[in-house]
């Protein structure tokens, strides 16, 4: 089964038994997977792939997850939550910094009866993407080809 028939199903049984009737209305106006949600909103995932954020507050104004740290947040959690999205687990690579908010734990140091509620900083993975990762992710293709032709004309 691909990936957008499986985020399909997952929506639709997500849909059927929601446990936050809020977060269900809001997935089902955007059409998308809570894979992790906190005070301000979620983040989902849409059956072409996409991971957006989704405020509370602001359900209109659903945004593409562009934030690195964010996103791997985002799949570690929803692959917990789903195991049929292990494929989407993030993959620690060399130039990956050990978290110093749970020193590589991936557990919030908060008391043991909050361990389930609260998500450290890492999302649960005990590292954090490189800088670099960052770098990447926040300058798309596209706006980086556009400033070296403004460069290269001058």
């Amino acid at each position: 089964m691909d990936l957008a028939a499986i985020v399909e199903r997952l929506i639709s049984q997500f849909l059927a038994e929601p446990k936050n009737a809020e977060a269900a209305s809001l997935a089902r106006q955007v059409r998308a997977l809570p894979l992790h949600s906190d005070g301000g909103g979620f983040y989902g995932l849409r059956s072409t792939g996409e991971l957006i954020e989704v405020r509370w507050d602001e359900p209109e104004s659903v945004q593409p997850l562009t934030d690195v740290r964010l996103r791997k947040l985002a799949l570690h959690q929803g692959a917990r939550k789903y195991p049929e999205l292990s494929d989407l687990e993030p993959v620690r690579n060399s130039e990956a910094i050990v978290c110093a908010s749970c020193g590589g734990s991936g557990l919030a140091r908060v008391p043991p009866y909050l361990q389930q509620e609260v998500v450290c900083w890492c999302g649960g993975l005990g590292w954090l993407p490189s800088p670099a990762d960052e770098v990447k992710a926040s300058q798309p293709l596209e706006s980086i080809r556009r400033w070296w032709e403004f460069w290269r004309r001058r």
